[in-house]
Formats: structure tokens, C-alpha cells, sequence
């Protein structure tokens, strides 16, 4: 889920091993979700490294991460016929925004078990209340 599904991602992405993975409100391209977050503290982190870099503009704030970050779940190339794939996804979430999320759904081809206007957080509580059964299906 969120930062949890991301690194979820990478791993599901790079390790043969895992052959089913569901990521809720995760995302891909994180150097755009780090730039574009409504998160307080990663908005308070950029901030802070605009003034301390003196970077002039999101485009040139996202290279920089993209030059930092050492794994892409977007740039992973795996064998997507032999692993089950599936989202959650919110249509209304700015904390990993809804354009990360479908980014990531269109590459990987994933089934959208739901999906929610919520927003990001409402849509995680939602999806455990109402959801359940049909995430321990998925995994079956």
C-alpha cells in the first residue's frame, strides 16, 4: 500500500520469485510522485532542497531524482505473462497521484480489482473494510 506498494513494486519487478503481487494506491515513475505529492513531509523536502540545490523548476527537481534513485519499477523489464498483477487504484489521490497509479497499471497491464474517488487514504481504509474477500481471491 502507498510507499509500501512502491518498494512492493520494485521487489516484484526485480525478484523471479514473486508471482503474484496486488499494490494498492502504488505508483510508478517515482521521481514524478516525489516532485508532485500533496505529502506534507516529502512538499516540506522539497522545499528544502530547492533552496539547498537551487533547483529552478519541477522538470529539473524530477532529472535530479531520476539520477538518484536506484530503481525504477517502470524500467524493471520482467516477464509480465508469468506473473498476476493487480491494483487498486484512486481516482482522486495527490498523495501517490492517480496519473503514477495508471502509468504504472497501462505498463505492468494490471487488473484493477477496484477502484475508488476517495482519495489516496479512504481509499486504503476502504479497500480492507469492503475489500477483503476479494484481495484473499485474488491470491487464490
Amino acid at each position: 500500500t502507498s510507499v509500501g506498494g512502491i518498494h512492493a513494486s520494485i521487489a516484484f519487478a526485480r525478484f523471479k520469485k514473486l508471482k503474484t503481487g496486488l499494490f494498492i494506491v502504488s505508483g510508478g515513475n517515482i521521481a514524478s510522485i516525489i516532485t508532485n505529492t500533496e505529502q506534507d513531509i516529502l512538499l516540506d523536502a522539497k522545499n528544502k532542497r530547492f533552496k539547498l540545490f537551487n533547483y529552478k523548476s519541477d522538470i529539473e527537481y524530477t532529472n535530479a531524482l531520476k539520477k538518484i534513485l536506484p530503481y525504477e519499477p517502470l524500467q524493471i523489464h520482467f516477464d509480465k505473462s508469468k506473473k498476476k498483477i493487480g491494483m487498486v487504484v484512486s481516482t482522486n489521490d495527490s498523495i501517490v497521484p492517480t496519473k503514477n497509479q495508471i502509468e504504472l497499471k497501462e505498463k505492468w497491464n494490471s487488473v484493477i480489482l477496484s477502484s475508488s474517488w476517495l482519495g489516496h487514504t479512504a481509499t486504503v481504509i476502504k479497500t480492507w473494510l469492503f475489500n477483503s474477500s476479494t484481495i484473499i481471491d485474488f491470491f487464490r
